[in-house]
């Protein structure tokens, strides 16, 4: 009872002021006081708590003026409202075939303000900033401040039409996240860095603790333990980028973990930590075959609370990524091109185990002490492949199957269309069992099936897509078209399951 009171008086705190519930003054002042240091980015300029569209395309606009030899803007599309989401390229135009292509994103959802804020200062400093600049002899930047424009304007984390922007990377279902895989297939990133803020404190925490507990990170590290994610990109990140920005964490005194977030479910586990669902950012674009994070920095909530420590752990994230990147250069690009010839099998099924009393740091926002508690917890990166299939020679879409082959399209995706209807033996699914989910997801309830592999002499229609797997996205091809991935076009209704029949998409395996 005292558990439930307690929280019941906090949430009513929560209503009537946010940000001193989510981290009272002493807590600020102990644990997260600003640095001394001066950033002069619009925020922090005008007075305000974050950088409005228009604030943000004029600083932009300044910055090009002062460096028109080094920054590019180009608008990537337009939102739902019609707002063009710009992205500014920065390069010493250096003619060369080994440069670094790094993507950096803020605000995909749109609440997240400090993103924009951290990424307008460190394109100011590629130009202000001699040794920062010295990053563009090897580095050429792609940086979307603010992906989600309308959500940002309107303070929310959602588009327009109410989307969640970070669970739509299989549908594309908004203008918004279809303009950044177009940006990736353009761009082709080495390095993918999307930055995101969470809730210190979740009401959630009640099941951990009859203390009222936050979480004490400055920032989280979330990236990809998807089994088809080619392995050496994820080497990467655990050798070189995490021991790096710790390194970096250190000397600003910035607390950091492994991203871990409670869970619902019915097997009692309380705590998820880090992440393999192909439908959010970090993980689909490492299965596009590049190094992919997301980082969570402290922040929803917290209003202008400690807003200069957030929006500077972000600058010096950005500035610790670029240079490891930099110092890693070779490797990287070594990696990448070797993901892209990779010939693994797709792993299409896995499970997680739960793991019992795993140590956690929280905060006691009471006693103002950092405490640790013993949870039970998934970690991603202890996943089991439990079914994996052969990579077939290549896919093809049945030609009436209009949305998955836009979609495929979207992606960047190479294919042939078939100019007429041709015979072709492939191997079939066919539909064993179907199960329609409980959660609600874009709108849609996702289904989960099983199949059963059968040959078939086939004769596919005039516009039917053939997807070979001798290409770059062939791993990305793979987790969306075989029906028992989780978050492929059947899970996500993309493509119709109907049970004992044959699904309109196939395997070439000769």
């Amino acid at each position: 009872m005292k558990k439930h009171i307690l929280f019941l008086s906090l949430i009513m705190a929560m209503t009537l002021q946010s940000a001193m519930a989510q981290q009272p003054g002493k807590v600020t002042r102990k644990w997260f006081p600003d640095p001394d240091i001066k950033i002069e980015s619009p925020a922090f300029t005008t007075g305000k708590y974050y950088t409005t569209y228009k604030g943000m395309k004029k600083y932009l606009q300044k910055q090009l003026a002062a460096y028109p030899q080094l920054m590019d803007i180009t608008s990537i599309g337009k939102t739902q409202k019609g707002r063009e989401i710009p992205m500014v390229t920065i390069s010493d135009k250096a003619s060369s075939q080994t440069k670094l292509r790094v993507l950096f994103t803020g605000a995909m959802h749109g609440d997240e303000h400090a993103g924009t804020e951290g990424l307008m200062w460190f394109i100011h400093q590629l130009g202000a900033d001699a040794s920062t600049r010295e990053l563009l002899t090897k580095i050429d930047f792609y940086i979307i401040p603010m992906l989600n424009v309308d959500g940002s304007e309107a303070d929310t984390r959602y588009t327009h039409n109410g989307t969640d922007p970070n669970r739509d990377h299989t549908r594309l279902s908004t203008p918004e996240i279809t303009c950044l895989h177009k940006v990736a297939t353009d761009v082709k990133p080495h390095l993918y860095v999307d930055y995101h803020e969470f809730k210190p404190l979740r009401t959630s925490y009640e099941e951990i603790s009859d203390r009222i507990i936050s979480n004490p990170n400055d920032f989280m590290f979330l990236y990809s333990s998807n089994p088809n994610v080619y392995p050496e990109l994820t080497e990467l990140i655990e050798q070189e980028f995490i021991p790096n920005t710790r390194k970096m964490a250190e000397s600003w005194n910035l607390r950091n973990s492994i991203y871990y977030t409670t869970r619902g479910g019915s097997d009692g586990t309380i705590m998820n930590v880090g992440g393999h669902s192909s439908r959010s950012s970090s993980n689909i674009m490492a299965l596009r075959g590049c190094v992919s994070m997301l980082m969570e920095i402290r922040g929803i909530g917290l209003g202008k609370t400690s807003y200069l420590r957030r929006v500077n752990t972000i600058y010096q994230l950005c500035q610790s990524y670029s240079q490891t990147a930099f110092n890693n250069s070779s490797r990287i690009i070594g990696s990448v091109e070797k993901a892209e010839r990779q010939n693994r099998p797709v792993a299409i099924a896995y499970s997680i185990k739960t793991e019992k009393n795993q140590p956690f740091l929280f905060l006691d926002l009471l006693k103002n002490e950092i405490i640790t508690y013993q949870v039970d917890a998934k970690p991603a990166k202890e996943l089991k492949v439990t079914k994996k299939v052969s990579r077939p020679k290549a896919y093809v879409i049945d030609g009436r199957q209009t949305l998955a082959i836009d979609l495929i399209k979207k992606f960047g995706i190479r294919y042939e269309e078939f100019r007429q209807p041709r015979q072709l033996d492939v191997e079939a699914y066919r539909v064993k069992s179907s199960v329609t989910q409980k959660t609600e997801l874009l709108n849609i309830h996702p289904v989960a099936v099983k199949v059963q592999p059968e040959t078939l002499h086939a004769t596919l229609p005039e516009g039917s897509i053939l997807i070979p797997m001798s290409q770059p996205l062939f791993t990305l091809a793979a987790i969306l078209l075989e029906p028992e991935c989780v978050n492929s076009f059947v899970y996500m209704q993309v493509i119709d399951a109907q049970l004992n029949e044959c699904l309109p998409v196939y395997r070439i395996n000769e």
